[in-house]
């Protein structure tokens, strides 16, 4: 592998798991706050059946995004990491994307709507 390319890897596992374990700390200083998120998540994807056990979920991301942030800093066991990481952030990422779109569909929707009256109402 060329130098450039190993030193370009190295900082990108130094950053993403800086970014990890930073992420795993502030989630693990309000477990409330991110168990409140996480129902929000479960309301809007019409799984309320799994509220309770939210805060659960809570403690068991932050403990793994904290872990992970961890074993890409120290190098450990990278392959397994890197796929942990992947489905992690595919997961996150369309879970994000899912809720962003319900919420902010009907807003857009509003703000697209063309106003038919010089007063600014909608007649």
């Amino acid at each position: 592998m060329k130098k450039s390319t190993k030193i370009f890897t190295v900082i990108s596992r130094l950053l993403v798991g800086c970014v990890f374990i930073f992420s795993g700390f502030v989630k693990g200083i309000d477990p409330l706050g991110t168990a409140y998120r996480i129902e929000d998540y479960f309301i809007a994807f019409g799984t309320q059946w799994a509220i309770p056990s939210a805060l659960y979920l809570s403690v068991f991301l932050c403990t793994v995004e904290f872990s992970v942030g961890i074993l890409l800093l120290l190098n450990v066991r990278i392959k397994e990491v890197a796929w942990l990481l992947l489905l992690m952030m595919l997961f996150l990422r369309v879970q994000h994307s899912t809720m962003h779109s319900i919420i902010l569909f009907p807003t857009v929707v509003a703000l697209a709507m063309p106003l038919n009256s010089p007063t600014g109402k909608l007649s």
